[in-house]
């Protein structure tokens, strides 16, 4: 008798803690899918800029050599000047994220725990009661999905009705704790900003020596004079 009432105290705590441990576990694991696809983002915006910077600088390549070859007696000084500054910033600024963007995209387990329970200071009495909600829910759920693993003989009832009492909980929390985040403006939730230092352009380049923002000067009205005959 003390046997089966020690097994039923055990099934009890186990049906009791496992909605409770699968939450904290999507909780966490849809933290992580977050993190990765901010680094994936990042990654792929970096790739980007480099392939931008490596066909700029094929261009830039391209130009002068086209600009001397049909213009030898015309100083292109200030456009090199300006070409070798700007290489120079974009290479800053490319070098920039790879040292400073991924300390910011590491979140510690703890932070990443205390996210998903709502455990820390929120800045509002609205987020407050939310997080309320959302600790009464997490509770429900737990009851709901422990009771439904109980309630019947037949396995696949079970399963059904914990199933079902499992995903409503976990929505419901979600949009609880999304909700709660919304309503909590003093907190910041790690993210990768959208653009980084090596978006910025820099100025339009002197191509004439003067006259900053001017463009590179336009072809003459008339085609140039044929060789000697």
């Amino acid at each position: 008798m003390a046997a089966a009432d020690a097994s039923g105290v055990v099934h009890d705590v186990v049906t009791s803690a496992l909605p409770a441990t699968v939450a904290a576990l999507l909780g966490a694991a849809g933290l992580w899918l977050r993190d990765w696809r901010a680094r994936r983002s990042a990654a792929t915006r970096r790739r980007q800029q480099l392939e931008e910077a490596q066909a700029y600088l094929g261009f830039l390549g391209q130009w002068f050599s086209t600009y001397t070859a049909i213009a030898p007696g015309v100083d292109a000084a200030p456009a090199r000047a300006w070409a070798a500054g700007y290489l120079e910033d974009q290479l800053r600024a490319l070098q920039t994220p790879e040292t400073e963007a991924p300390q910011g995209e590491q979140t510690p387990f703890w932070k990443r725990t205390r996210l998903v329970l709502l455990l820390y200071p929120l800045h509002s009495f609205a987020g407050s009661m939310v997080r309320l909600l959302f600790y009464v829910a997490l509770a429900l759920t737990c009851e709901f999905t422990s009771a439904s693993l109980v309630t019947s003989d037949d396995w696949a009832t079970r399963i059904v009705l914990a199933a079902f009492f499992l995903v409503a909980g976990l929505v419901t929390l979600g949009i609880l704790w999304r909700l709660a985040l919304g309503l909590s403006p003093g907190h910041a939730v790690p993210r990768i900003p959208p653009e980084g230092p090596a978006q910025r352009r820099g100025p339009v380049p002197n191509w004439t020596g003067s006259d900053h923002d001017r463009a590179p000067p336009p072809p003459p009205s008339s085609p140039p004079p044929g060789p000697p005959r």
